[in-house]
């Protein structure tokens, strides 16, 4: 069988056709790929920085409760000790000769044991 070479050209023809389009496919699908890859690494990046994100808010959230707690301690030992120093110098000046030992004022008196 003879096969001519305007034959042989136009399958070449084809085939070069052929492989190139299976190129350029195989190269968007790679890009395709690619994309959604780095998407999906985008998502997953995203996903671990709200979470950072979310447990630094709850950290915040209950560092302010505690402080917010200490704060009012504080406030309630404060006023304590201010009812304790007017209650003694009230006592000084109404018992010069110290003469007997001031009794605790009503703010801390609950706290005392009998």
């Amino acid at each position: 069988m003879q096969v001519e070479p305007e034959h042989v050209l136009s399958f070449l023809g084809v085939v070069i056709a052929a492989w190139l389009s299976y190129a350029s496919a195989r190269v968007a699908a790679r890009a395709k790929v690619q994309t959604v890859t780095q998407e999906k690494e985008d998502g997953k990046i995203q996903t671990a920085v709200d979470r950072v994100l979310g447990v630094m808010e709850e950290g915040f959230a209950a560092r302010d409760q505690k402080i917010g707690r200490l704060d009012g301690r504080l406030q309630a030992l404060e006023r304590k000790d201010d009812a304790w120093r007017r209650h003694v110098l009230d006592w000084r000046e109404a018992h010069p000769d110290r003469s007997r030992w001031p009794t605790p004022p009503m703010e801390v008196r609950a706290d005392l044991p009998d």
